[in-house]
């Protein structure tokens, strides 16, 4: 993703991908912001939700069933989404 005009460089990293449920987040930016970050499941239904500031490392451990889940980190540059799956 390039940067437009004003808005800085994002990029949304999810580290190991697949994993067991334990898994770090960083939302790498050229400011730092605050990101509301959603992860739901493949219906849709939220299963976590916090918020964090932008190029921060964030370890999370999900207690969830083994599947797919989207994590979305929105700021007010834009939205990110990346897919997380757990085995």
């Amino acid at each position: 993703m390039s940067a437009i005009g004003n808005n800085p460089v994002e990029e949304l990293k999810v580290s190991p991908n697949p994993n067991n449920g334990a898994f770090t987040m960083n939302l790498v930016s050229g400011i730092d912001e605050e990101v509301q970050v959603v992860i739901t499941n493949v219906l849709g239904e939220k299963v976590q939700e916090f918020k964090t500031t932008s190029n921060k490392v964030v370890d999370l451990q999900m207690n969830e069933a083994a599947g797919i889940y989207l994590l979305t980190a929105t700021t007010a540059n834009g939205r990110h989404v990346a897919k997380v799956i757990i085995n």
